[in-house]
């Protein structure tokens, strides 16, 4: 099947490999990502691509049809981890740009990626605010919480929210619930020690379960979490990190370590998107 695809707040192409693995190509394929590193892997990684830079300065009758759109706006302010101050701060407002551009554009579907931290999000009015928004375009969704381990078996703690928003009135694919192979029960992540003090970048983990969530930021192992390897405390190397997010081995190759653990951090785990893909396209 091919469609035309537009991926927003890009980051390293989560989506659009995502949508690959479930065997769909693009008639028409464009971006839109401001960090430098981000847009460059990308660039790299699908050349036909269109690079549409700022999703601010985009202007939506100069794009083809689109059939569907993937967004997940940086999610700082929305984060447990953040500082909590909901849609209405200055990054988490992008998601209403989004919005923008689906509203002018009217794709078939579109798949929206957030934290968790979204449900409760300013005593959850955040959420209400997306439902709201959503409807006020004239699309209903559906949505589910995804465990990156429970759907897909890789090895990493990682819960997100999954939209996907349909045209009202039009015929509704079921894509959720979605579930994996993998009881809850293998769900291990056990700590065995610290280095100085008790902080999250402290801490040292069994590596025979799952990493935690691995992250954009902070220092020493805040970006992986602290494992015993072979005898060794450290934390997982970038290569690593591709694998426990699903990418290709060398996706984010040519750039420092601090640049592909943010990149990754950043990312959605590819084959959970996969999974979303084949039910949304292929009822599968």
């Amino acid at each position: 099947m091919r469609i035309k695809f537009l991926d927003l707040f890009s980051g390293i192409g989560g989506f659009s490999l995502g949508f690959i693995g479930a065997g769909v190509k693009f008639s028409y394929h464009a971006y839109s990502e401001i960090d430098p590193y981000a847009s460059n892997i990308y660039k790299r990684r699908f050349p036909y691509a269109e690079g549409l830079g700022n999703i601010k300065s985009i202007q939506p009758d100069n794009l083809p049809e689109i059939d569907i759109i993937t967004f997940g706006s940086p999610c700082q302010d929305i984060s447990i981890s953040g500082r909590r101050g909901g849609l209405r701060a200055n990054r988490s407002s992008l998601f209403f740009e989004a919005l923008r551009i689906i509203e002018a554009k009217r794709p078939k579907n579109f798949i929206f990626e957030n934290v968790k931290g979204l449900f409760s999000s300013n005593e959850g009015q955040d959420f209400d605010i997306v439902l709201r928004s959503i409807a006020d375009i004239g699309y209903d969704g559906q949505w589910q919480l995804l465990n990156t381990r429970l759907v897909c078996g890789l090895p990493q703690h990682r819960e997100r929210i999954y939209f996907v928003g349909h045209i009202r009135g039009k015929p509704i694919p079921q894509v959720f619930p979605i579930s994996g192979d993998v009881p809850k029960t293998n769900i291990i992540l056990k700590q065995i020690g610290t280095i100085g003090d008790d902080s999250e970048a402290t801490r040292v983990y069994d590596p025979r379960g799952v990493s935690r969530t691995i992250k954009y930021g902070g220092g020493m192992g805040a970006k992986t979490g602290l494992y015993m390897i072979d005898n060794k405390i450290r934390r997982l190397t970038p290569t690593e990190v591709e694998k426990v997010q699903g990418f290709p081995v060398g996706h984010t190759d040519g750039y420092s370590d601090a640049q592909r653990y943010k990149c990754l951090g950043n990312a959605v785990s590819v084959p959970v998107v996969e999974k979303i893909a084949r039910r949304l396209i292929k009822g599968e």
